[in-house]
């Protein structure tokens, strides 16, 4: 990335708000002075790498409050490791991929590719899941040694999300289990109704970490749900 395009990234982080509604894109361009096609560019590129956010009700853009020091330069260096595989993945399914790591008993996002379809779940970057109703949680889990594992869950109330999230500990666990036996996670309809996540872990990561799709389960029949799931243990190997 040259100087000229750093600069303009950071003149337009330097105008973003903090807090929702967020500013928007003609505004953003008036302050920086940069035409709203480059603009609009360097925003969706902020967006990906998890530094800025575009609220979906006002459709404005807002800071993510990524530029720190320390424990996220390890999340920095994972989401630009990361998004190369994530945009492939986006590029051949059209569907909502997820960077998540581990957060205490959450999952947190790092960086998310949405889909251009009509029909999709609202995911921004630093926002969290609980880690037992999430592919994310339960990819990262079944990779992690089982005492560290048992610690996770004990940090996290079992709250059912739907009528179908697992909320009992031996049930979780047998889950987890299998999930690492397979080489992937997945959860339907437990974390949001109608919908399904596939997901796997990054092996070495640090913070532990997975990647996703996300998407309505009228979108995953058989026959694409083995792609996805190809793709992603395809991805990561």
């Amino acid at each position: 990335m040259s100087v000229a395009i750093l600069s303009k990234a950071f003149s337009l982080l330097e105008a973003l708000p903090t807090e929702p509604p967020g500013t928007a894109l003609a505004d953003i361009a008036a302050r920086t002075g940069l035409p709203k096609p480059t603009a609009h560019r360097l925003l969706r590129s902020l967006i990906e790498l998890g530094y800025a956010v575009q609220d979906p009700a006002s459709g404005g853009y807002r800071s993510a409050g990524r530029l720190v020091a320390g424990g996220g330069r390890n999340e920095d260096r994972l989401r630009l490791r990361v998004l190369p595989i994530m945009r492939r993945l986006h590029r051949r399914f059209d569907e909502n991929v997820n960077l998540g790591v581990l957060d205490g008993g959450t999952v947190r996002y790092l960086a998310v590719l949405e889909t251009t379809r009509p029909l999709r779940r609202i995911v921004e970057t630093d926002v969290s899941d609980p880690v037992h109703s999430t592919a994310l949680g339960r990819a990262i889990l079944a990779g992690l040694p089982v005492s560290a594992r048992a610690e996770v869950i004990a940090r996290c109330p079992l709250v059912a999300r739907t009528p179908r999230t697992i909320t009992a500990t031996k049930d979780l666990d047998r889950e987890i289990a299998a999930s690492a036996q397979r080489g992937y996670a997945v959860e339907e309809e437990e974390n949001d109704v109608g919908v399904i996540c596939l997901a796997v872990a990054i092996p070495g990561s640090e913070p532990p970490a997975a990647i996703s799709l996300s998407l309505p389960t009228a979108r995953c029949e058989r026959e694409r749900r083995a792609e996805i799931i190809a793709a992603l243990r395809e991805s990561i190997a």
